[in-house]
């Protein structure tokens, strides 16, 4: 849908805010939080974005002045991708020290009180300042809970998404806790945002999200997110991210600190992500499972067979505990995603105690 606004700005908030740059604004449409970003340019019309309770949907909106006033158009999901107007608007005007204040008027008639706040920002950090500012909006609900020993968890889901994350609420340490929380809370509010991002414009869109194969033990803590979206591309992507936590410290493991293969890298260089492996620790890594698993590690005969012998698909795949040993799950391309749905690629806890990390002190569980 598009939503029309009406925005009367006067005095030198004009001139602040439409002939030096981009603009912060944020503040509250009736008892509704709200920030948005502004994009001036040189023949005075405008363009951006907001973000607002209750719809919690990012919303762009264009406009070109009229008379002392701005005249908006908000672009909403509409079946054929283009806006609608609604005949809703927002009458404001500067009220001192950067606030604006007025009044929003629905196409209903129902109106609310607007009052929002110039905010100061970095030179090129406007968008980054809006992305954190509607992170800061999210809400997340108690959806279930659980325990494993001494640890006790819960499952918050983030309101009117799919996104789901994991919270310790006791049995670790403090800083530990404090660790594994703020990781996960970090990727709820990153897929969060992945899914307003691509959900708000248009209805011919679709993003999943799943947590799955959560492992917990008194060492241990793995789970997975995946999902797929579509936003517009060519055709729907798939996704996949594995995190494996040290229950004694709340840091992350990478795969040499629970696996062990020799004095090699364990990243690519200039790769902190534990996803994206060394060439010598990959090549590593197919000699071991070639030796576990030789008949479905062989190069095979035919064309279009799933070819786990390629060392570029282990490269870039994830790994996480499960309960009979360390999977590692290759990753393949999207044409051949079929082929990353067997789980085989197991290495077992007895293997794995074979190529502990000496400096690395963690208890892998019993076999």
């Amino acid at each position: 849908m598009k939503l029309l606004l009406t925005i009367i700005l006067v005095s030198v908030a004009d001139c602040y805010c439409f002939a030096t740059g981009t603009f912060l604004l944020k503040g509250k449409s009736g008892d509704s939080a709200m920030v948005m970003i502004c994009y001036p340019e040189k023949d005075g019309s405008f363009s951006g974005k907001y973000f607002c309770w209750p719809d919690l949907k990012d919303k762009d909106f264009e406009g070109h002045k009229k008379g002392s006033g701005y005249r908006i158009y908000v672009f909403g999901p509409a079946e054929n991708g283009m806006g609608q107007d609604t005949s809703a608007a927002i009458f404001i005007k500067p009220a001192g020290n950067h606030l604006w204040k007025g009044q929003f008027v629905s196409k209903n008639q129902h109106t609310s009180i607007v009052s929002l706040k110039e905010q100061s920002l970095v030179k090129d950090s406007c968008y980054s300042r809006y992305s954190s500012e509607r992170k800061a909006l999210f809400r997340s609900i108690k959806k279930d809970t659980g325990s494993y020993g001494k640890i006790t968890y819960s499952w918050y889901q983030i309101e009117n998404t799919p996104v789901s994350y994991l919270h310790i609420e006791k049995g670790l340490s403090a800083e530990a806790t404090h660790k594994i929380n703020q990781t996960m809370s970090s990727m709820g509010a990153v897929y969060a945002e992945n899914y307003f991002s691509c959900t708000y414009q248009y209805l011919l869109t679709d993003y999943s999200f799943e947590i799955s194969d959560v492992y917990i033990s008194d060492h241990i803590i793995s789970l997975c997110a995946s999902g797929s979206y579509y936003c517009g591309n060519a055709s729907i992507e798939d996704w996949f991210t594995a995190y494996n936590f040290n229950t004694a410290t709340g840091t992350q493991l990478n795969l040499q600190d629970v696996l062990y293969l020799g004095h090699t890298p364990q990243t690519r260089s200039g790769e902190d992500d534990n996803h994206f492996l060394s060439d010598e620790y990959t090549q590593k890594l197919v000699e071991l499972l070639t030796s576990l698993y030789p008949g479905q590690m062989a190069e095979p005969k035919e064309e279009g067979k799933c070819n786990y012998s390629d060392p570029g698909i282990w490269q870039y795949g994830s790994w996480y505990f499960t309960p009979s040993g360390i999977f590692i799950h290759p990753e393949f391309r999207h044409f051949d995603m079929e082929c990353g749905e067997e789980k085989w690629s197991v290495i077992s806890y007895s293997t794995a105690d074979k190529y502990k990390n000496p400096s690395v002190r963690l208890m892998l569980p019993e076999h």
